[in-house]
């Protein structure tokens, strides 16, 4: 295999990885407008086809290392970039966008999670206010309550 193959793979590669960024940062953007559900669907969606574009543009670049004879993944591409100098700086880009969208990923995690806990702590509050108890378990199934509050037994 050539560098070539490996320099035009990383290009791609890069291109997919600044593709997901926006994706990325219109989800967070989304998350924090009001009433942007479809276009967080949207967002979500565009997300979602371009993880499974990243993880094909992965696997063709694991191959092209391995065919190498470099290793995969990580590893492999620092080895390609030591080894071959003229691949250093897509490796270094795709390090550092990869970084970036990693961050972004868990601090649009960490709103999703913040908006869960608190919906969460609206309907405990709500379920409180109206006497009815958990309607449902900790796996998200809905739990029969109605014998439960009423306290009501045949027979």
């Amino acid at each position: 295999m050539s560098i070539h193959a490996l320099h035009a793979s990383l290009q791609h590669e890069t291109g997919l990885v600044d593709q997901f960024i926006a994706a990325l940062e219109a989800e967070a953007e989304n998350l924090l407008a009001p009433g942007g559900n479809d276009a967080l669907n949207e967002s979500t969606r565009i997300k979602s086809e371009l993880a499974e574009q990243l993880s094909v543009a992965g696997q063709a670049r694991d191959a092209l290392l391995a065919a190498m004879g470099h290793g995969e993944g990580k590893a492999g591409l620092e080895a390609a970039a030591q080894n071959h100098p003229e691949t250093q700086a897509l490796v270094a880009t795709l390090f550092e966008r990869a970084e970036r969208a990693r961050q972004l990923n868990a601090s649009n995690g960490y709103i999703i999670e913040t908006y869960l806990k608190y919906n969460q702590q609206a309907l405990d509050t709500l379920r409180s206010l109206a006497g009815i108890g958990n309607l449902y378990d900790a796996s998200g199934r809905a739990r029969n309550t109605s014998a439960q509050t009423r306290g009501i037994r045949a027979g």
